[in-house]
């Protein structure tokens, strides 16, 4: 399957070589002419990365980065900046955002395309580590020990009931399941422990996940149960209130 690639530029010139370029290398390349118009191609098309020019009209890439990385099905997607600036500075206020690359203008096709696949390397070896580490937390004793203790626990219905809130919450037709990383999140939660232990884990900042979190997983549960949690420690007690969990 094709590798869908976000371009977000102004300049026509410079978009239409772009998408030429990623065309002829077997992706499949879409392209929005703003920063505006950009933030909704990729809501409703979730592209796998975005090559986004900074310096453009009206709203720039700094201000596309932010509202991306607060939007949760935009959060992870990995990001790469274009500009004409080498400041350092500049560059750094990019990545505080949650830039991933910068690519100075002008580059060489080969400067792009290893930058496309040094992303999508890492994101494959971070989900790689995501399945690892859910699968150790569905073996480890306080998992094993906590579900054994409460037999009437269903799991996979509280799993496919999140997913179903989740598809509701984007308004999107397309099937949506919880992530590797939220069902860890929640396996850890409900064993009683806090989930920036997971962070710790996958060399994430602990203050990272708990936003991400709070945009997501916790997002989520408030729709299935018609209440916000406050923090981890309420998911408990909120979802034994719904019928998913005994003994809480």
């Amino acid at each position: 399957m094709k590798k869908k690639v976000l371009v977000i530029e102004d300049e026509k010139l410079s978009r239409n070589n772009l998408v030429k370029i990623l065309r002829a290398e077997a992706f499949e390349p879409i392209s929005a002419e703003s920063g505006a118009i950009g933030i909704q191609v990729a809501i409703e098309q979730e592209p796998d990365i975005i090559i986004c020019d900074i310096m453009m009209p009206d709203m720039d890439g700094y201000e596309v980065l932010r509202f991306l990385r607060q939007e949760p099905s935009t959060t992870l997607i990995p990001f790469i900046f274009l500009t004409a600036k080498t400041e350092r500075t500049d560059m750094r206020q990019g990545m505080n955002l949650g830039a991933d690359d910068y690519l100075t203008k002008p580059f060489e096709i080969d400067e792009l395309l290893e930058a496309i696949s040094t992303r999508f390397k890492r994101q494959d070896v971070l989900e790689k580590h995501v399945q690892t580490l859910l699968i150790q937390l569905q073996q480890s004793p306080d998992i094993n020990n906590t579900l054994k203790a409460n037999p009437t626990w269903n799991i996979e219905k509280l799993y496919a009931d999140l997913s179903q809130a989740k598809r509701q919450l984007k308004d999107s037709n397309r099937q949506i399941q919880l992530t590797q990383l939220e069902k860890a999140c929640l396996l850890q939660i409900l064993s009683g422990n806090s989930p920036s232990s997971i962070a710790t884990q996958l060399n994430r900042d602990p203050n990272g996940l708990a936003v991400d979190l709070s945009r997501g997983l916790y997002r989520y549960i408030e729709a299935l149960t018609a209440c916000k949690p406050k923090n981890w420690r309420d998911i408990p007690l909120l979802l034994s209130q719904k019928g998913y969990l005994s003994n809480i």
